[in-house]
């Protein structure tokens, strides 16, 4: 699997919302590193970005 396919953002609207989707991304991907930074694109303000690191889907699935 490439590096792209381990990493992903999101942008959201509000704090709150960011950090839920955060949320999401741990309990899926338990060993992720993911980061909230503030942004100004025009509605959005905030951007997640996730690394799902060297965890694969499969073994996610795995492990469910």
């Amino acid at each position: 699997m490439d590096n792209q396919a381990l990493l992903f953002e999101k942008k959201k609207s509000t704090l709150d919302g960011a950090l839920q989707y955060a949320k999401a991304a741990l309990e899926t991907y338990p060993k992720a590193k993911v980061t909230i930074e503030p942004i100004e694109i025009g509605f959005w303000k905030f951007l997640v970005t996730v690394d799902r690191g060297e965890e694969s889907l499969s073994s996610i699935k795995e492990n469910l």
